[in-house]
């Protein structure tokens, strides 16, 4: 049976540059699905140029044509307000009742509710895959329900981080929110098993489905073939420095701070040390930190690369790291992106990264937030013989293909959109 796939709920998202986070994986799914034969819908914030959709080829439908201002997300609600004003209110009275209260935030996207519901009657999709729990999903779940169509919850650490933005807002009754949120869906789809705890504490379990982000092992796997000294002079990175590499956003929760001043440890009698950075927003303050502690002419920052400049960059490595240290820490594709391009990979033992990370297996597991530690497990990398290295990496490789192969994750969430769909 061939569906037709509305892929909602992302947030502050467009197509790539940059290659990462949950558009980087609906649009890897939607590749996989098209091939398959399935119809695929996506729903992004707004269009950008240049863009890159990675060969997904799907359907997008944009709420604005270029990055909104406050201005434009004013019109955005008066012009659907008065499009369907009975849709509208219906949707802001089914929040107050979920919520306890209506927010600005509800207010606003109840607009974007309205708007759903007509990409919904032009798409005409037999389920939605709505990311992430928080408001857009809200609304498309009224707007799923309306058109009595399925609907997934692709969920990540919304649930068990309260310290996220608006979290606050209905600390009082938590429980009973989260319970009525989570009855919305019929499936509730989890990147790790860490990620799975909050919906567990308010749904039934067998309601909770653990399907990791999948990624094209292949394609990373071969970065491990390419010449390193070449690869590394066209990056202008160092000859004969033990690399150490990081991948994610410049914001503080990745931890990248934390790697340069771990690396900013080592003793020079350990050899040389770099840092490779590659993640999208201001990177300012991490530079400002570098040059703090004597490593500015050791860290090398990178941004907007195509997926192909950075598989490349991961060849250029030594090992991996990630020191994301935060309730956010689910699993990262970039993690296991590096495992399949067979680095050895040090990661805290802190959320979701002890699932793909084995300590002594396919690297190395240090406690959150020990900047000590994380030094002394990046000498004990380099230390290791080359072929205790590369067996590492080989186990990662290994790893990655048992867990995240992108064509068996896919499939298996398929499988979840269909049973939904055939559910009574």
């Amino acid at each position: 049976m061939a569906l037709r796939i509305l892929i909602a709920g992302m947030v502050g998202d467009s197509l790539p540059p940059p290659y990462a986070g949950i558009p980087k994986r609906a649009l890897m799914l939607a590749r996989v699905w098209k091939r398959e034969g399935h119809a695929v819908g996506v729903c992004l914030l707004h269009e950008k140029t240049p863009s890159d959709d990675m060969g997904a080829g799907a359907d997008y439908f944009f709420e604005y044509p270029k990055s909104p201002s406050r201005f434009d997300k004013i019109l955005f609600f008066l012009q659907y307000a008065v499009k369907d004003p009975a849709l509208l209110l219906s949707l802001l009275r089914a929040y107050r009742e979920t919520y306890g209260f209506l927010s600005k935030e509800g207010i606003l996207y109840s607009a974007y509710g309205v708007w759903l519901d007509g990409v919904v009657r032009a798409f005409r999709p037999t389920v939605i895959l709505s990311e992430m729990a928080l408001i857009r999903t809200f609304m498309a779940a009224q707007i799923a329900k309306r058109h009595q169509i399925p609907l997934a919850l692709d969920t990540y650490a919304e649930v068990h981080d309260v310290s996220m933005k608006g979290m606050d807002r209905f600390a009082a009754h938590r429980a009973e929110v989260w319970r009525k949120f989570l009855a919305m869906p019929q499936v509730i789809i989890a990147p790790s098993r860490y990620c799975a705890k909050g919906p567990l504490a308010y749904a039934p379990p067998e309601k909770v489905k653990v399907i990791y982000s999948g990624i094209e092992v292949a394609k990373y796997a071969a970065a491990f073939s390419e010449d390193k000294a070449a690869t590394r002079r066209d990056f202008g990175l160092p000859a004969d420095a033990f690399i150490v590499m990081a991948v994610g956003a410049y914001t503080p929760r990745k931890g990248h701070s934390q790697i340069i001043k771990a690396v900013a440890k080592l003793a020079p009698e350990e050899g040389q040390f770099a840092v490779v950075l590659c993640g999208a927003g201001d990177s300012a303050w991490l530079k400002t930190l570098a040059d703090e502690q004597g490593m500015a002419d050791r860290i090398f920052f990178f941004q907007g690369l195509s997926e192909r400049e950075l598989i490349r960059l991961y060849g250029t490595a030594d090992c991996y790291v990630d020191a994301s240290n935060t309730p956010r820490a689910c699993l990262g594709m970039s993690l296991t992106e590096a495992m399949a391009a067979r680095l050895p990979t040090i990661a805290y033992d802190y959320g979701g990264l002890p699932e793909v990370v084995f300590h002594g297996d396919n690297g190395f597991l240090t406690p959150v937030d020990d900047i000590p530690a994380l030094a002394e497990a990046i000498i004990r990398v380099k230390r290791l013989p080359p072929e205790e290295r590369e067996r590492m990496g080989s186990r990662g490789l290994e790893i990655a293909q048992e867990l995240v192969d992108l064509n068996a994750c896919a499939g298996r969430m398929l499988r979840e959109l269909e049973r939904i769909i055939s559910s009574p």
